[in-house]
């Protein structure tokens, strides 16, 4: 798999040419505000119909009319589709309405066709992501950060429009603050400072992650992705990390891969590690001769939020009163109703704090 986006090439002939003459005929921008709307503007009902909405509804089951367009359904690549040719879709994509719709079929033909050259890196080391942790960790505190693991803000001290102080949930401690950063859920302010809570939030929903680790005794039998989208509506996991192929250096290989799915928080219990194994199986990414070495699965709630127009309206809204209350405080990341992409909001963070504090 070279893209995230749907490959519309899958679907069977007539459905596709149709889907074709749809997108190609539709040249103008979309003013629409929900992202069934927007899809059918741009890409076309065929297309809309048969590939992207199955998926939004897989990811975030909700109705997509009530979805904004700018949210994280452009994260997951679904504002765009692999058509046609490379050919045909690199001299499409010189047009900003195409370029829109339509994607690259290999990141290769993506790098060569930018002016820009980006690189991704993955440590090679076995501890992997948390590599990028313990360095900016390190950084940090040579730099005398100090850094408190295992607590949580129980009281924002404040008075006229200044954050004064900060307590500690655990240890009870009292921490003077000059400037507050905060990258939590905006309610958790509000309750900490001892602020009425914005009414109407009870539409908020949040999907719960259901991550599952798995470690084989047989390598994977992908051995060139880094990792894969599974946009299969037949299938739980949508996300899909394959570690042997981004650590080939790390011997013997442990042939340990990671799914991800998304689910409502009541029926995350009744997600197993069985049924994702022989889900693996099935899309024949794991041998069924594979036997597992050792498995685990994680439950993280209130992961993503679900774009509605509710949830955009409740932090801006949040984000606004807090900022009128107080002066000094910033709030970043997905609650500040900005930026999704954790580069953008790490980018943002530090442009404020340098335009702040030079």
């Amino acid at each position: 798999m070279e893209t995230c986006c749907i490959d519309a090439r899958n679907l069977n002939k007539n459905t596709y040419n149709k889907g074709i003459i749809e997108l190609l005929s539709r040249t103008k921008k979309s003013n629409k505000k929900n992202i069934k709307s927007f899809l059918n503007e741009t890409i076309g009902p065929t297309f809309s119909n048969n590939i992207i909405l199955p998926v939004i509804k897989k990811l975030y089951d909700t109705d997509p009319k009530t979805l904004t367009c700018d949210s994280s359904v452009n994260y997951f690549g679904l504002g765009r589709l692999i058509a046609l040719t490379p050919e045909i879709t690199n001299k499409l994509k010189e047009l900003e309405v195409f370029d829109n719709k339509l994607s690259y079929h290999t990141r290769h033909q993506r790098q060569k066709s930018s002016d820009k050259h980006f690189n991704c890196f993955y440590p090679k080391k076995s501890v992997g992501i948390q590599s990028w942790i313990n360095y900016l960790l390190k950084k940090a505190i040579k730099k005398d950060v100090k850094v408190i693991n295992k607590e949580f803000v129980e009281k924002i001290f404040h008075n006229s429009r200044q954050i004064k102080s900060i307590k500690l949930g655990n240890c009870q401690k009292k921490i003077n603050c000059d400037f507050l950063l905060w990258t939590a859920p905006t309610s958790l302010i509000f309750k900490a400072a001892n602020l009425p809570l914005n009414k109407n939030n009870t539409n908020i929903k949040f999907r719960t992650s259901n991550i599952f680790h798995f470690s084989y005794d047989l390598p994977l039998l992908n051995r060139k992705s880094f990792f894969l989208w599974n946009w299969d509506v037949n299938c739980k996991g949508f996300r899909i990390t394959l570690y042997p192929n981004m650590q080939r250096k790390i011997r013997p290989s442990l042939n340990n891969v990671t799914v991800e799915v998304l689910s409502k928080k009541k029926d995350s219990i009744y997600l197993s590690l069985e049924e994702i194994d022989e889900e693996l199986k099935k899309i024949n990414l794991v041998s069924k001769k594979a036997k597992i070495l050792s498995k685990m699965k994680q439950i993280i709630h209130n992961t993503f939020p679900v774009p509605t127009f509710e949830f955009q309206k409740k932090i801006i809204k949040d984000r606004d009163k807090i900022y009128k209350t107080f002066k000094n405080i910033y709030i970043s990341g997905r609650f500040a109703g900005k930026n999704w992409f954790q580069n953008d909001v790490i980018k943002e963070t530090y442009f404020e704090i340098k335009n702040r504090f030079g």
